[in-house]
C-alpha cells in the first residue's frame, strides 16, 4: 500500500528512521526542525505491507497546487521494491516536475532506466587572493584570476520577504525552473530556524535575487552562494559584490554549486572551476568539518531548461542539533 504520511503515524515513521537511517539523523534529532521543514511530516510517500513501513521518500514542495517539488530522504527497509514504488507514485501524481539535489551516485543508473535526467552539480570557486593561508580551503595550485574590488552601490540585502517583493516583480520569475513561489521562498530561507541567509537584490529595477551564507569552522570564514532566482545578466553584479565583501571581511573564498548557469557567465565573474580530480579542496561538509571534496549528483525530470543549486532539496540542512539560529 502506498500513502501519503499521516500524522498518527509520526511515531512508527520515526522508528522506521533510527532503524533505517540513523538514530542519529537530525529529523529524529530535532523534532522541531522536522516539523519546520516537512509541514507537520504530511510531506512523505509511505508504502506498507501488513501494517508496517517499509519504504519512505520526502519531497519538499516549491508551490502549492501540483508545482515543482524536490524529493528528500529516500529509504527503503531492504525487503521489497517498494522505495522504487514511491519514487514511481510521485513521478505520477501530476506535480510540474519532480527532482533531488544530491542523489547517491549507486542510483544514478536507476533514474536513467526510467528516462530521468542525472548529473553532477559543478562546482566554482573565487580565493581571496590577498590570504597567504587557508584554513577552511586546502590550496595546492593557488589558481586566482585577477579580481579588483569594485564599489558596487545598487545592491541591498533584504531583510524580509515583505521588502523583497517591493523590490522585485516576483511573478516574471516564474518563466524559470524551477519556481520558488514566495511563502516558500520566505520559509526557506527568511524564517530558517537555524541558518542566517542573505538575500541580495538591486535596489531599483531589480531582476534576480542571489541567495548566501557565511560559514565558519576551523579558524577560517567563506561565503557560500545557495541560490540564484532570475536573470543571469545581474549574476556579475552580484559577484563583485561578493568579491568586495570578501576581501573586507577576510574570508576564505566564494563558492557555488550549481547547474543551469552559463559558465561564461560564471568565468567572467571570476569563478574557477573545482574539477572531480582537482588536487585544491574547497570543502562541502561543515557538520562536521571535513576538509575534502565532494560531489553533488542531481536528477529531474523536468525537460526545459533548469538551474539547480545546493539550497535546493535538503542539501543545505543542518546535521547536528543546534540551540540557536547563527548570527552571520
Amino acid at each position: 500500500m502506498l500513502k501519503y504520511l499521516d500524522k498518527s503515524e509520526h511515531k512508527e515513521f520515526l522508528s522506521f528512521l533510527k532503524n533505517y537511517w540513523s538514530p542519529n539523523f537530525i529529523y529524529v534529532q530535532d523534532n522541531n526542525y522536522f516539523h519546520y521543514e516537512f509541514s507537520e511530516g504530511s510531506n512523505f510517500i509511505i508504502a506498507k505491507e501488513e501494517n508496517q513501513i517499509t519504504a519512505i521518500l520526502g519531497f519538499l514542495m516549491y508551490e502549492d497546487k501540483k508545482g515543482d517539488i524536490f524529493n528528500v530522504v529516500w529509504k527503503n527497509s531492504g525487503k521489497t521494491d517498494d522505495g522504487l514504488k514511491c519514487l514511481q507514485f510521485l513521478l505520477n501524481a501530476g506535480y510540474k516536475s519532480v527532482s533531488s539535489c544530491g542523489i547517491n551516485k549507486k542510483t544514478i543508473p536507476i533514474y536513467e532506466f526510467l528516462g530521468i535526467n542525472t548529473g553532477r552539480l559543478k562546482h566554482f570557486y573565487i580565493l581571496n587572493q590577498k590570504l597567504e593561508e587557508y584554513n577552511i580551503a586546502k590550496i595546492s595550485e593557488k589558481n586566482i584570476k585577477k579580481i579588483e574590488a569594485k564599489d558596487v552601490e545598487d545592491l541591498i540585502e533584504a531583510e524580509s520577504i515583505d521588502k523583497l517583493l517591493k523590490l522585485i516583480n516576483y511573478q516574471e520569475l516564474k518563466k524559470y525552473n524551477f519556481y520558488k513561489s514566495p511563502e516558500y521562498f520566505n520559509k526557506r530561507y527568511f524564517k530558517h530556524p537555524y541558518y542566517k541567509y542573505h538575500i541580495l537584490v538591486k535596489a531599483k529595477n531589480a531582476n534576480s535575487i542571489l541567495v548566501y551564507r557565511i560559514v565558519k569552522a576551523n579558524g577560517g570564514s567563506c561565503i557560500r552562494i545557495m541560490d540564484f532566482l532570475g536573470d543571469e545578466k545581474e549574476f556579475n553584479e552580484f559577484t563583485n559584490y561578493l568579491i568586495d565583501k570578501m576581501l573586507k571581511e577576510k574570508h576564505e573564498y566564494i563558492d557555488i554549486y550549481e547547474v543551469g548557469i552559463e559558465d561564461e557567465i560564471l568565468e567572467n565573474s571570476g569563478f574557477i572551476e573545482r574539477i572531480e580530480e582537482d588536487s585544491n579542496v574547497i570543502p562541502n561538509y561543515f557538520e562536521p568539518f571535513i576538509q575534502k571534496n565532494i560531489e553533488i549528483y542531481y536528477m529531474s525530470n523536468c525537460n526545459s531548461k533548469f538551474r539547480m543549486f545546493k539550497g535546493d532539496g535538503d542539501q543545505d540542512r543542518p546535521s547536528i542539533v543546534k540551540e540557536k539560529k547563527d548570527e552571520e
